[in-house]
Order: structure tokens, then sequence, then C-alpha cells
């Protein structure tokens, strides 16, 4: 969920406000008063409810979160939604419930008809001048999506296109299925598979709390979401999960914000691998399974701490060698803010947090990263390159998604005689809003997901070498 009221929507916001006072008090009239008073209150009473519906019915079309969707508020789900909207807006409606009343009983004190006609038809006029004043800065502060050609730095010899909008609503991850299908996984819960034959899209699953990771097994999803993995059947061949199975619950998640359990995959092994980020921002962890990569079965036996040190890992992915890497977040309350890492992840490891960050130091008996990114560029999305439609000097890179900076690196990784990686990064894609995972489709192209503006972008080689 994330709270980030626009423009809009904090218009839209304080009208309802005024339209719950409305309610409100057209209760309380009809309560306490007789007489005049009481048919004053009925007035009152559906003006308000036929203004807040109104309201509610064209906020879902046009105000909340369409400048950018950045509302996405799931009734009552957490603390965060109660704290920073429901709360507000109860002391609000109070406040405008009290100086009605207060407003009311002084203009009615000598039986003013002029003080019941401005009662009566203020609601009406402001419905009818907020909706006009929405709609029109609706209309002219909607979300422009990027032109790749003009917007978009790519690495020469590629491109880079947008290949779908819909139904992306502030993705959090992208995978490729058996069927040779897209699905990708929405904030707001929704998991949607997109056909890659004719762009068709059907949803998958929903009902989840903010989706992080997805990978498949067989015919089964498996879904990282807030402090569970869930996995996911479909049965009868609709393209709709039928068969739903918790493996794993109460994962450490919300400790800290936006920390949790993560991106997950499956190793060589068949088990399941996947990060939990730490409980706070640089403090000593007091969580046995926060701060760590965690594996486990299938079935969700036998869960296991595979490796720890790593402060807010988001993604795992293995290369060519089934060697294991994943990307970490560095802390941003330090007097020296340290860079972002992608790490090699050996069992038993420690990787340093939140003693150490950045490179190892001797006798720390830590394990240095393999490669460091811009501090707080909030490296995300990893995955290796193994198809062919990139020169074969691309093949078995890794490409990391940076959220911040809107950018995605290519990592060239050399593996030594002893077993440590070596590393080059460049900058392969600029531009971007906040790229937050990658994948490579059927095609060989790659395909990355832009939280920020609700975008996939597919990049390819111009020509086949």
């Amino acid at each position: 969920m994330i709270i980030d009221l626009t423009f809009l929507d904090s218009i839209a916001l304080a009208v309802f406000i005024i339209y719950i006072g409305g309610i409100v008090g057209g209760i309380w009239l009809l309560w306490s008063a007789s007489g005049r008073m009481k048919i004053l209150g009925w007035v009152i009473l559906v003006e308000s409810v036929i203004a807040a519906a109104l309201l509610a019915f064209m906020s879902s079309k046009y105000w909340i979160g369409r400048e950018g969707e950045a509302i996405d508020v799931k009734l009552f789900s957490d603390f965060y939604t109660i704290m920073y909207m429901y709360i507000p807006l109860a002391l609000g409606g109070a406040i405008l419930f009290a100086v009605g009343i207060a407003w009311t009983r002084w203009m009615q004190r000598g039986k003013s008809v002029l003080g019941t006609l401005l009662i009566c038809t203020f609601i009406p006029l402001l419905a009818i001048i907020s909706t006009q004043l929405l709609v029109s800065l609706t209309r002219k502060q909607a979300p422009v999506l990027p032109d790749p050609a003009r917007d978009i730095l790519i690495a020469p010899g590629f491109e880079i296109s947008i290949f779908a909008t819909k139904p992306a609503d502030r993705p959090t991850s992208i995978i490729f299925g058996p069927d040779r299908a897209m699905y990708i996984a929405n904030e707001n819960g929704d998991i949607w598979g997109i056909s890659m034959e004719d762009g068709s899209s059907w949803k998958y699953a929903s009902g989840f709390v903010v989706p992080v990771g997805l990978a498949w097994r067989e015919d089964s999803l498996f879904v990282a979401s807030r402090g569970k993995i869930t996995a996911l059947r479909d049965t009868d061949g609709d393209r709709i999960a039928d068969n739903e199975k918790v493996i794993l619950s109460d994962l450490p998640a919300g400790l800290h914000p936006w920390h949790g359990n993560n991106g997950i995959v499956f190793g060589e092994d068949d088990r399941l691998y996947f990060p939990v980020g730490a409980s706070t921002d640089a403090g000593v962890e007091t969580y046995p399974l926060a701060a760590s990569i965690l594996s486990v079965n299938p079935d969700g036996s036998d869960l296991q701490v595979y490796a720890s040190g790593l402060r807010n890992s988001y993604r795992l992915a293995l290369n060519g060698f089934g060697d294991m890497f994943a990307t970490d977040n560095g802390p941003g309350t330090l007097d020296v803010t340290p860079p972002d890492e992608l790490n090699h992840i050996v069992k038993g490891a420690d990787y340093g947090f939140p003693k150490q960050f950045g490179l190892a130091l001797p006798g720390s008996g830590t394990v240095s990263p393999v490669a460091l990114f811009p501090p707080h560029a909030s490296a995300n999305g990893i995955v290796f390159y193994q198809a062919d439609q990139f020169p074969s000097e691309y093949f078995d890179n890794a490409f990391v998604t940076l959220w911040t900076l809107g950018q995605i690196y290519r990592v060239q990784l050399t593996k030594g005689a002893d077993g440590n990686y070596h590393s080059l990064t460049s900058i392969f894609v600029s531009g971007l809003k906040n790229p937050v995972d990658i994948t490579t489709g059927p095609d060989g192209s790659l395909y990355a997901i832009d939280y920020g503006n609700n975008v996939i972008y597919k990049i390819s080689y111009k020509a086949k070498p």
C-alpha cells in the first residue's frame, strides 16, 4: 500500500470529509431535533449521501491514484492505512461536524429562512463546483507515457519499446510461465497473465497483500507476498488459479518499511530460496529469520537460514554455473551512505549487515560484494541473460534494475579459478522511472516492468548477430 496523495487526491479527500461531516450532521439533527430542524436534517443527510456516493464513484474512475496511480488502499488492511487515512478522515469529519452544529444553531437563532437556504444549498453547490474542477484538473494532468526513442537511452545496437501498459498497475514482479505467457504481480494483490501471441490478458489470481515475487515450478506458480509464500495451480485449464496452498506464513514482514520476504527462485537442488529484509534500517538484527536468505522445500518443510548479513535483498537469480546472486539495498540513516550491492550467495556466508557495508575488511569474517551500485540506487530486479537474441558477449551477463536512478545496469561477471567472481558494470538503459524487475522472454528479448509509470518494456537487439 502507498499513501502518496497527489494534488487531485487531496482535493477529493477534503471534499469527501465535508460530505462525511454532512452525513453525521444530518443524522445528529434527525436524532436530536424536531419540527423544521428535523426536516433540515433529512435534507442535509440525503444531499450528503448522494454527493459522497457520486464522489466515490467518480474517484474510482478519475481521481484516486489516477495521477500516476498514487493510492492503492485496502480497507483497514494494516496499521498504516488506519493511521494515514481513516484517523485524519474521522478527525476532519468531527471538526466539520462541530463547526456545522455551531453554525446551524447560530443561523437558526433568529429562525432565518436565509440560514436554512444556505445550509440546504451548500452541499449541492460544492458537489457541482468540485466535480467540474476535479474533472478539469484530471484532463490537464493526465499522465503521459514516455517516448522510448526520445526519453530513454540504451546501449548501441539495442532498442527499447513499450510492450504493454495494461494490466500493469504498480507492477512488482514479472516472469514467464510454462505456457510461454507473461505473468506480472501488481501491488494491489492481483496476478495477471498476458498472451505473447495476441496481447490479451486475464486475471490469474487476486487477494494477495503486496505480492513481490513469482516463481514457476512445473504447473505451480509460487507467490511471495507480505509474510507468506503461496503455491497456485490452475487445475481445469481456464487460466484462473483454482487451487491455493500457503506453504509458509508468519515470515518477518513490515517490521521496517518496505522490508519483508521478497523475490523467490528455485535452486538446482529444487529448494525454494528467498531473501527476507532486515527489521531495522541499520541497527542490530533481533529476528533470526530477517536480514538473510532462507531456503525451504516446495511443500514448506525444512525452513533453513542459507546466508545472513543482507540488509534488504530484493531478488535472487542463478547464472549459467548454477551460482546464486542477490541484489541488496543499503541503509539511509548512516553518516556515510554505503553503495548498493550485488552478492554471490554462498551457503553459510555472512555478508556484513549491520556491522559492515561494501567491501569486507580483512579478518572481518564477512564476504565482499561482487559488484557495487551507487548509494540509494535501490538495486532490485536481476536476471542472467541466457538466450540468443543478444550478441554472444552478452550471454550470462547480469542485468540489474536500479529503481531510484531509473536505470538498468549490465554486469559482466568472470569466475576465477578460485571460484571468486570479478565484475565489470556499465549503464545499459537510462531514462526509466522506477524499474523494479526484469526477466527474459521466450523470444530472447528482455522484459522490464516500471513501477513508476505502469509500463512493461521490451528490450531487443536490432539485428540478430
